[in-house]
């Protein structure tokens, strides 16, 4: 009997002492890191770092940095220097079938980029671009992609057509210049360009196809040590989210202080229509399939990447609940 009171004893402190490393563990992370982009697809995280809403909901400090693109902002996600980020699918994708251990958890936005020509261009139908310098965001981005695979759409291949890659600003000052003919960006470049008088909008991505655009992306770290974090997480999104489409002034407000535009160019950017926004990680999942397949039949990829790779519909299912 004493040897059983011992042994239950002996279990009973190990118990203890394992909760206690598992709490120890959950409270480990002082800090979640994110990424984000200078783009009207990011609005969301400029509402939840400015508003302080992150760091309120979760009570975890929460820091972010600003990429020029998804690519670069991957690339840190897969040095261990992010936690999270607000990136375009594409290079999520690209990033996750090469390694990064990490899962969709919500979708940022549908939609919101438009190819951009010179004034004075003629454009009727896109064999009109072919020999053309168009410039977009580095590969693998959703402009690229996109554009890429609406030129074969169009039966024209991609070479054919003069693609330069540069940073949505070098893309304004190369269309003033001169130096390019015209580009593919997300808001709210199109409309700073048509409104500084140096382009005109020509196509809206949407008209190449109804895509998924940006995501929020959580590492399988975050998700398997502190899926209470990673919820609040999820949580917060889906309240600035909601924040976008009944807070417009103050929306605006907050994204022209974070973008350093004018609230102007900001106002009438969301105005256009042209970038959809909403929450829900299900709505794109067969975008994203198609997304996968793109990136494989333009070769940036060698297989297709499965769904279940890539998302987690977990934290999104119980804020419905």
């Amino acid at each position: 009997m004493r040897k059983i009171k011992l042994v239950l004893s002996i279990i009973l402190i190990g118990l203890f002492f394992a909760g206690i490393g598992c709490v120890e563990k959950t409270l480990k992370i002082n800090e979640v890191r994110v990424g984000y982009q200078p783009s009207t697809h990011h609005i969301a995280e400029f509402i939840g770092m400015q508003k302080g809403w992150f760091a309120k909901e979760t009570g975890v400090n929460f820091t972010d940095k600003e990429f020029i693109g998804g690519a670069s902002e991957m690339e840190a996600m897969m040095a261990g220097e992010l936690d999270m980020a607000y990136v375009g699918a594409v290079p999520a994708i690209n990033a996750i079938e090469k390694g990064l251990k990490a899962k969709i958890v919500a979708s940022a936005n549908n939609e919101g980029s438009a190819l951009v020509m010179k004034k004075d261009f003629n454009y009727t139908k896109p064999g009109d671009l072919t020999g053309k310098k168009i410039a977009t965001l580095q590969p693998p981005s959703i402009q690229d992609t996109v554009f890429r695979v609406w030129l074969l759409d169009s039966g024209i291949k991609p070479d054919d057509v003069d693609i330069k890659y540069m940073s949505g600003a070098e893309m304004l000052t190369s269309l003033t210049s001169g130096a390019i003919d015209g580009f593919i960006w997300a808001e709210p470049g199109p409309t700073q360009a048509e409104m500084k008088g140096i382009g005109k909008i020509v196509l809206n991505s949407s008209q190449m196809w109804m895509h998924p655009c940006c995501v929020v992306v959580v590492s399988d770290e975050l998700i398997e040590n502190n899926p209470d974090l990673v919820q609040k997480i999820v949580n917060t999104h889906v309240m600035a989210m909601d924040f976008i489409k009944t807070n417009e002034s103050e929306t605006i407000n907050i994204s022209a202080n974070k973008l350093k535009i004018s609230q102007e160019v900001l106002e009438k950017s969301l105005d256009s229509g042209r970038t959809k926004y909403n929450a829900d990680p299900r709505l794109i999942e067969s975008g994203i399939k198609r997304f996968s397949d793109d990136l494989v039949a333009i070769k940036v990829l060698t297989r297709q990447v499965n769904t279940s790779e890539l998302f987690d519909f977990t934290f999104y299912d119980r804020v419905n609940k």
